[in-house]
């Protein structure tokens, strides 16, 4: 069930949240219009929010790789003949929505969380004693060797304290099931599912994101909640990630991402170190770092397996 006295969650706006950021040691840099640039992993930057898709100017490329010392920034921009789709954007701007709305086995599946599950908004203490087995179970489950305790800690023990990082929770009982990471800021939110392995078949994750556009967009009219990019990782579920984020409510858009890279790591940009990672993801396939990497040089390489197809791509390669 839903908490009818769920407590009522305000945005901060994008310079609270991108302050708070810059006191616990975040590097953040002005962008052109209403974007900024955010430190991700690994000495890269990321354009902010994904779905700007404005092409920014050399002149600003050149200043966040000096100013940031980054190896790499990212941003995406429409696709166009020279820029084709590499990625897609989930997005959800649909004041519409509503839950018969969707497919019918997704209906049957929050349904089934709605009956199984209380959901609520975590306070940051509770959050952080209760939240760990899902986040652990969650990266365990991609393949990844980062779903520990400690990572667990790192990450979120200075992330929660921002007032624009909130937390939804799927309840059994006094047990986290699963919980949603949101970024709330402006009229916009970004959503993060995490779900323990054991809650899997009562679908936790299909009534959390039932619960956060239905609060966000429906009831307090924000224009937009976002589910992210596709990954650069060269995964085998990705047509399956596809398809549950497009069931669920979220409309696939077409981006071009583009990374540029600092001029000293330009050099090995290359076909010969793409093999030397891909080599080193088949010997330890559960590193992030290689997985991520691979992924990120087949992309620039233009050598990344084929996309996911939408469905009107799908029907335009038949026809």
């Amino acid at each position: 069930m839903v908490d009818a006295d769920r407590e009522v969650i305000h945005s901060v706006s994008m310079e609270e949240y991108t302050s708070v950021q810059r006191r616990i040691g975040v590097v953040v840099l002005p962008g052109s219009g209403c974007t900024f640039w955010h430190s991700n992993e690994w000495c890269s930057l990321q354009r902010e929010p994904v779905w700007r898709l404005e092409e920014p100017s050399a002149k600003e490329i050149r200043r966040v790789l000096q100013e940031s010392r980054a190896w790499v920034v990212t941003y995406n921009r429409e696709p166009d003949e020279a820029h084709p789709q590499n990625a897609w954007l989930y997005v959800c701007e649909d004041h519409d929505y509503c839950l018969k709305r969707l497919p019918s086995a997704v209906r049957r599946n929050v349904k089934r969380a709605l009956r199984t599950f209380r959901f609520e908004f975590v306070d940051a203490e509770r959050f952080l004693e209760k939240g760990v087995v899902p986040f652990c179970d969650t990266r365990t489950r991609v393949g990844l060797s980062d779903g520990t305790p400690e990572k667990f800690r790192r990450y979120f023990e200075t992330n929660i304290h921002n007032p624009a990082h909130r937390i939804v929770g799927a309840w059994k009982d006094d047990t986290l099931a699963a919980f949603l990471s949101l970024l709330v800021v402006d009229d916009w939110v970004v959503i993060i599912p995490f779900a323990a392995t054991e809650h899997l078949p009562s679908r936790p994750n299909n009534g959390l994101i039932h619960f956060a556009i239905d609060y966000f967009i429906v009831q307090r009219k924000f224009r937009l909640v976002a589910y992210g990019l596709s990954s650069i990782q060269e995964i085998g579920k990705a047509d399956g990630l596809h398809r549950f984020k497009t069931h669920v409510g979220f409309e696939a858009r077409p981006v071009h991402r583009v990374f540029v890279f600092h001029p000293l790591l330009r050099p090995f940009i290359n076909s010969a170190v793409l093999w030397a990672l891909r080599a080193g993801v088949r010997l330890w396939p559960r590193s992030r770092v290689l997985r991520k990497a691979a992924g990120l040089l087949a992309t620039s390489l233009k050598k990344r397996p084929p996309q996911v197809k939408s469905k009107h791509q799908e029907q335009e390669s038949r026809e």
